[in-house]
């Protein structure tokens, strides 16, 4: 009976280190993320005049696509 108590503390400590490990990660790419969003200039998908987002930009034809995602609140 001990052994298996000393098996599942062992197991759980073990699932808490994993646990931590893949939160500090997952805060990384969500700090990564939020840098290059920040950074990131969206200005040349908006269409001012339609007032929507474009979804798509056809960099070889240097135009965007019709795709678009109307913007809620303007």
């Amino acid at each position: 009976m001990l052994a298996a108590i000393g098996q599942l503390t062992s197991a759980m400590e073990q699932a808490l280190e994993a646990a931590r490990t893949l939160t500090s990660r997952l805060a990384k790419i969500a700090q990564t993320s939020t840098r290059i969003m920040e950074r990131t200039d969206f200005k040349f998908l908006l269409d001012q005049e339609r007032k929507v987002f474009t979804i798509g930009y056809s960099v070889g034809e240097g135009r965007h696509d019709n795709s678009f995602l109307r913007l809620a609140g303007v």
